[in-house]
């Protein structure tokens, strides 16, 4: 959990650029990616658990380094830093949240 406090104290001047339109974006941006992956996740409760966190968090890494390498010094890489906190805080949120959601509905795989 210190890695994006960390963050957070080291980029906040950086961080605090960026306006109320573009974290509400990415708010969007994560609740629908943690809705595509719940329906897509089939009709087991784990399952769609463990898509919709997935989908939710995927390929932050890959666009910090593509950021990275071919927009160094732009406001770019502030933005996926900055989506990479909100994919990931969110993503912690949501967690602890499906932790609450009973595991009733979770069928057995037919091979």
């Amino acid at each position: 959990m210190d890695g994006p406090l960390l963050i957070i104290a080291t980029q906040y001047e950086t961080l605090a650029t960026i306006r109320l339109r573009g974290w509400m974006g990415m708010g969007l941006l994560l609740l629908a990616s943690l809705g595509i992956g719940w329906l897509c996740g089939g009709p087991g409760v784990m399952t769609r658990k463990a898509l919709a966190l997935t989908t939710a968090t995927r390929n932050v890494a890959v666009a910090l380094v593509i950021a990275q390498g071919n927009f160094a010094g732009t406001s770019a890489v502030t933005a996926v830093v900055a989506y990479g906190l909100v994919s990931t805080l969110g993503a912690l949120g949501f967690a602890l949240g499906f932790a609450a959601i009973p595991q009733k509905t979770c069928y057995p795989l037919h091979l």
